[in-house]
């Protein structure tokens, strides 16, 4: 999904058009990314019993719908107050530095005993 948001970049020159195709692949490869994302979430889970796989798949679902709610409305406030090529220059920055983070985060993990998170979190 972040290569999406990189692909911005020429729209500043191609105009609303590039734009629009842009978000429709955004939004034909988001299911790719987010899809596999539960399963991995779940296997972090200390104890796997079925409250705490509900409380943890309606965390997800509820955090991804609510900035599917809120990302607008934030936006068309950015959009008014930086401007487009401004605010997509924010949003790519924005995405470099949680590639960053979940770049050193993943190492990390790896570098833990088993692999997983259930090590980290309870030390």
């Amino acid at each position: 999904q972040g290569f999406s948001f990189v692909a911005f970049a020429p729209a500043f020159a191609a105009g609303p058009r590039t734009v629009a195709v842009l978000m429709v692949v955004n939004g034909l490869s988001a299911p790719a990314a987010l899809v596999p994302v539960l399963p991995e979430l779940l296997s972090t889970l200390v104890t796997a019993d079925e409250e705490s796989v509900n409380n943890m798949s309606t965390l997800y679902t509820t955090l991804l719908a609510m900035g599917s709610t809120i990302g607008p409305l934030i936006g068309s406030r950015l959009l008014k107050f930086m401007g487009f090529q401004w605010m997509m220059f924010g949003f790519a920055v924005v995405d470099f530095a949680a590639a960053a983070f979940l770049t050193l985060a993943r190492q990390t993990v790896e570098a833990s005993s088993d692999g997983s998170l259930k090590d980290l979190l309870l030390e």
